[in-house]
């Protein structure tokens, strides 16, 4: 029975068990005032999935602006009481050292990838002394390949709950 037990676990070592095992952190995020009427924002993650590769977009879009078209990381920005702030001129996209296909960044199989999503605010104008405001990413769309066959995914709210900049108190 124990040599039975022994082969088994050593089975699904070797094979990878579990085939679907995947890893999603955010590890670093800023918030930095530029100027008066200008901020900017990062967040910083790293991605795997055992087994496959993975593609994630270099696109990003403020909530809001999300369409159907490619698919981009989605983020918001929100005040200290998370409400939603849509004020200003946001621009973003998503950083990284991957390889870089069309619009999508492409770790190799089994390989984690570090990607960064900046996003600059332009203020319409100076917000009062006090205000606070963060981002925090609302959508992240990705693509798994193995074999020639692709599985697109989204993380979930819950995953993404870690995905925010500290507060910038202007």
């Amino acid at each position: 029975m124990k040599k039975l037990l022994f082969v088994f676990i050593l089975v699904v070592t070797i094979s990878g068990f579990p085939a679907s095992s995947y890893a999603y952190q955010a590890t670093a995020a800023t918030a930095v005032k530029l100027s008066d009427d200008t901020l900017l924002f990062t967040i910083t993650s790293r991605f795997s999935y055992m087994n496959y590769s993975l593609r994630l977009p270099l696109l990003a879009k403020r909530e809001g602006e999300l369409g159907k078209a490619f698919p981009a990381v989605g983020y918001a920005l929100y005040t200290e009481t998370g409400e939603l702030y849509t004020e200003g001129e946001a621009t973003a996209i998503v950083l990284s050292s991957a390889e870089l296909v069309g619009a999508e960044y492409v770790t190799p199989l089994n390989k984690a990838g570090s990607f960064t999503l900046l996003s600059i605010l332009k203020l319409p104008k100076a917000l009062p002394e006090g205000t606070t405001l963060y981002m925090r990413t609302t959508t992240q769309p990705y693509t798994l390949m193995k074999d020639g066959v692709l599985r697109p995914g989204q993380l979930d709210q819950g995953q993404l709950s870690t995905h925010k900049t500290p507060l910038l108190k202007l």
